[in-house]
């Protein structure tokens, strides 16, 4: 894609390189324009992968596996680390989206959209989107799971307390 601002400059994007001639002050605008592109990229590209190694962990986990204890103590821990990660790829993904936004100027914007499109960053963004609401819904099972055994575990307590109390009227009654 080609780009002009004045008939003396031309900035061509490419997936790969660019091509920036310019006066000194707009090609350094440009150049870090690419740059945070490409660090978007690496960045999206990190979080897809530490996605898909959270994902694959899922997976090989024995679905209905021995609890760890009846208060659910597993499941919430696992559930403690999705969270950490869905909060932490959002929160980095939401501040890279809109360190862009400040710029003002609709040329250099044309410009980072190309780069963005050559990158193919809107993919990336809509795959770890799909990953995090696959991890997302995980973690709501986590959770559910966890607070299941909490409460399996309070009832059972509940139901062994309510018999020792019965235990001991009975022996109190024979005392009489």
């Amino acid at each position: 894609m080609r780009f002009s601002y004045h008939e003396d400059d031309l900035t061509i994007v490419q997936w790969d390189t660019a091509f920036v001639y310019d006066r000194k002050e707009s090609a350094r605008a440009i150049e870090d324009i690419l740059e945070f592109a490409n660090s978007q990229l690496l960045e999206l590209r990190t979080y897809d992968a530490l996605l898909d190694t959270e994902l694959d962990g899922i997976y090989k986990m024995q679905p209905g596996g021995p609890p760890r204890s009846l208060r659910g103590q597993r499941e919430a821990e696992q559930a403690a680390t999705l969270r950490y990660l869905i909060v932490d790829v959002l929160e980095l993904t939401d501040r890279s989206s809109n360190a862009l936004k400040v710029v003002g100027d609709a040329y250099y914007a044309r410009i980072y959209r190309a780069a963005a499109t050559r990158l193919g960053l809107s993919d990336w963004q809509r795959q770890i989107d799909t990953k995090l609401a696959s991890v997302g819904e995980m973690y709501r099972f986590f959770s559910d799971q966890s607070r299941s055994r909490r409460d399996q575990f309070l009832e059972v307590t509940i139901v062994a307390l309510v018999a020792i109390e019965v235990v001991i009227g009975i022996l109190t009654l024979m005392h009489f």
